[in-house]
């Protein structure tokens, strides 16, 4: 899964690009991996690229994230992630409605007393996750 996005990450730092990809693998004999790799421009800076792994998808693209962000905004690490939350926008769907169905992802942020709630709608799961969790890293950093 490869996704692209043009985002701001907290007071003065403005991503002018990221690009994700996503690796999944596995099989019987072997657990399933997920690797996400981050490739981000922030102004005034040099690109810099990032991987990590995760217990899934969601949560390899996390690492990755917060990884990249480390080397300008060591607070990082204060910002916790109290929730995750994914669903169809507008109810259950079938499954006959697929990829095209809309899904909302809500995460809730805290930092030093701070709470921050981040919402995105999107067909792509992973896009709206990337989205709600620069969104609150730029509002509690």
């Amino acid at each position: 899964m490869k996704g692209k996005s043009t985002i701001f990450i907290g007071r003065g730092f403005e991503v002018e690009k990221a690009e994700w990809t996503i690796v999944s693998s596995g099989n019987k004999e072997k657990s399933l991996s997920n690797t996400a790799s981050i490739k981000l421009k922030i102004k005034g800076m040099d690109e810099t690229y990032t991987a990590a792994e995760g217990a899934g998808p969601v949560d390899a693209l996390t690492q990755a994230l917060i990884k990249a962000v480390r080397q300008v905004r060591p607070e990082v690490d204060e910002v916790r992630l109290i929730s995750f939350s994914a669903f169809y926008k507008n109810g259950q769907k079938s499954l006959k409605d697929g990829a095209g169905a809309e899904v909302m992802v809500s995460v809730d942020f805290a930092r030093s007393g701070k709470t921050f709630k981040a919402v995105e709608l999107s067909t792509n799961i992973l896009e709206a996750t990337f989205c709600t969790l620069v969104r609150g890293l730029e509002a509690l950093l």
